[in-house]
């Protein structure tokens, strides 16, 4: 009973005794929780320094080229005069840029943030909490909680519910 194996992948191997997640072994029987959590966040200072950046280019940018469909509407409905024209196609291209890098770095500052998520496999002891196994994949280690369980539950001789019930 004590070698029956219930899960088995690359990163942790759990049997009804043992689970050794990235090569440390855990008795389960010395287990008292599991928990998956998110680890918590890195990189925050440069997030926010790309959003510090990224609004204000946004926001000029947003605000140019507001101007510029104005001064177009005027310009076409004949209400602007003909030297105004010229000054809104020197605002086009400065407004684009801003627009432009504006988007590019607020996307940067999302995808470090989108990345930054790492969740954490956590288990109890009498002794202490340790991070087991780390992830980005939180069902990866949900599954891992759900197999340490099985193997808790196997060691003490206790058998899950029927599924449904």
């Amino acid at each position: 009973m004590t070698n029956q194996l219930i899960f088995s992948d690359e990163r942790a191997i759990i049997t009804a005794a043992i689970a050794t997640l990235d090569g440390v072994s855990y008795p389960t029987a010395a287990i008292s929780s599991l928990s998956v959590r998110q680890a918590p966040a890195r990189h925050g200072c440069a997030i926010v320094i790309l959003w510090l950046i990224a609004l204000p280019l946004l926001a000029f940018g947003a605000l140019a080229a507001l101007v510029v469909v104005v001064e177009g509407v005027q310009y076409f409905s004949g209400t602007a005069p003909a030297v105004h024209a010229h000054e809104v196609r020197e605002t086009i291209g400065p407004a684009g840029v801003a627009l432009v890098l504006g988007l590019v770095v607020a996307s940067f500052a999302r995808h470090l943030a989108r990345s930054n998520e790492v969740f954490e496999l956590c288990i109890a002891t009498s002794g202490a909490e340790r991070v087991a196994l780390a992830s980005q994949d939180k069902d990866y280690l949900q599954r891992l909680r759900t197999a340490i369980e099985a193997a808790i539950q196997a060691a003490h001789g206790v058998r899950p519910p029927p599924a449904g019930v």
